[in-house]
């Protein structure tokens, strides 16, 4: 049966129609004509991504223009348009989830070099989470971008496997930013070409706090059926250090039944070790929650417990009591007394009882000072004044 050649039209103008839709939704292609931003962002992980989608408000409130780039576990977090490029799309759903699942995973050639020739930035600011995020800085370099690494992390890169596969591309980068003044020296002095390394407020620790502030903690209460007893939220991790911990926070909660327990499983991990505690025949006194933002949570939380999280660091900062619990670490305070660090179930109910039963005798300081914003240092770096330029110093051996 041979079709008609109006219906071959028809098909050909529909799935040019199709293929056009898909080019708007943050699809870099070829016929895409160079932008030149001012700011770049290259997100892979929960924690850069929202680092940097904290970022945007403030950067566009500075008519600083960006351009975001998002891949592995990051992409979920934005939606794409003209400025933000999701590169989960430019490939099938099995080598996306390979990103996701490998650290070390390439990306395709061609799209790489799509990218560097369709955009354009000043600056460039990379989170330090996957090696192609490593090998994009070094391309861009190359180019004349002024590049900094983001840490989003407060812990020492020394004790983090994430950030092994980008630390080992050794990509040059003009200068470096970390959230907390004690991992200053926690990266080698050459790692940073001009500017060393500079203390930021992390962007999400500002979105967390202007949250908290105008939420309305009774609404979420009422919502989730709690009571007036204290409330105990677990930020949740991924890894098998997490899981130990989580076996000790459950031993804790079955010998505290009056406090009300929530946990919220880190987007790794889906509830995974969670669920199975709860499924065991001595499930903990736990209330999994799924639908809930873990900003809103720590609002209404008066003890906040982790193992590894940022959210710890980020809570203790804002004030809020927090205990660590790794079970693989002798007890000692954290960030000038900021946090706990516990590591037995003894100890765990010591810290609950130091923070909740007698808080006179708590140790969490008031909110720390402000440090600077990364907006800030963006500005002066696209308007550093006459006769300073930002300059690269360009080397032969760079990632050697």
């Amino acid at each position: 049966m041979t079709v008609p050649q109006s219906n071959i039209f028809i098909i050909i103008a529909c799935l040019l129609f199709l293929a056009g839709c898909a080019l708007r939704k943050g699809v870099v292609t070829s016929q895409a004509e160079q932008k030149s931003y001012d700011l770049l962002l290259i997100a892979y992980d929960n924690g850069d991504g929202r680092a940097f989608r904290s970022l945007l408000p403030e950067l566009t409130n500075r008519n600083i223009s960006w351009h975001v780039i998002a891949f592995g576990p990051a992409a979920d977090l934005f939606e794409p348009g003209e400025n933000i490029t999701i590169l989960n799309q430019q490939v099938s759903a099995q080598e996306a989830l390979k990103w996701k699942e490998n650290r070390r995973q390439q990306l395709p050639d061609q799209v790489i070099q799509l990218l560097l020739d369709k955009i354009k930035p000043r600056i460039l600011i990379t989170g330090m989470a996957h090696a192609e995020q490593a090998r994009l800085t070094s391309l861009w370099w190359q180019q004349g971008v002024w590049t900094i690494a983001f840490y989003d992390n407060y812990e020492s890169p020394s004790e983090q496997g994430w950030v092994q596969p980008w630390l080992e591309q050794k990509p040059p980068v003009e200068e470096i930013f970390v959230p907390s003044a004690r991992l200053s020296k926690s990266f080698p002095e050459s790692i940073s070409r001009s500017k060393g390394i500079s203390v930021v407020a992390h962007p999400t620790l500002k979105e967390w706090d202007e949250t908290i502030k105008r939420s309305h903690p009774e609404v979420l209460r009422e919502s989730l059926k709690l009571g007036s007893q204290p409330v105990v939220l677990i930020a949740g991790g991924y890894d098998k250090g997490y899981q130990n911990s989580l076996t000790l926070m459950a031993e804790a909660a079955s010998l505290r039944p009056n406090l009300q327990w929530l946990v919220v499983p880190h987007p790794r991990n889906k509830g995974e070790f969670e669920r199975a505690l709860l499924n065991s025949d001595n499930p903990p006194p736990f209330q999994l929650i799924e639908n809930e933002p873990t900003v809103r949570l720590a609002g209404i939380a008066d003890l906040v417990m982790t193992h590894r999280s940022t959210v710890g660091w980020l809570t203790s900062q804002l004030g809020i009591p927090t205990l660590f619990v790794r079970p693989e670490a002798p007890p000692e305070h954290l960030a000038n007394n900021r946090i706990t660090m516990v590591n037995s179930v003894s100890s765990l109910l010591n810290g609950i009882h130091r923070e909740l039963d007698n808080p006179s005798h708590s140790s969490i300081p008031a909110r720390i000072k402000e440090l600077p914003h990364i907006s800030d240092i963006i500005q002066k770096r696209l308007n550093p004044g006459p006769g300073k330029p930002m300059q690269i110093d360009y080397v032969e051996d760079v990632g050697q």
